[in-house]
């Protein structure tokens, strides 16, 4: 069986950087990396905010700034670290 996959993802404002929430869990799990990326698509009305390596960087006109992936376990897990979470 393939690992889940999880969107993941830390937010923050322009108008106040120094802010940052999460990290954030989405309450589905993904049976794919395809599945995952065509929500974030959905939800961005964008398909080219993914980078190569399934991270993404995207904002709002509020302000917002998401930043995340969608991610296995134990990918996760080398993101974690890499973060300093």
């Amino acid at each position: 069986m393939a690992d889940m996959v999880s969107l993941i993802w830390l937010a923050m404002n322009v108008y106040n950087p120094t802010v940052v929430t999460g990290p954030h869990f989405s309450d589905v799990l993904y049976n794919n990396l395809a599945d995952c990326k065509t929500h974030v698509a959905r939800v961005t009305r964008s398909v080219d905010v993914f980078t190569s390596s399934n991270e993404f960087t995207f904002g709002t006109p509020d302000g917002t700034v998401f930043k995340g992936g969608c991610y296995t376990a134990s990918e996760w897990e080398v993101v974690k670290g890499q973060l300093g979470l």
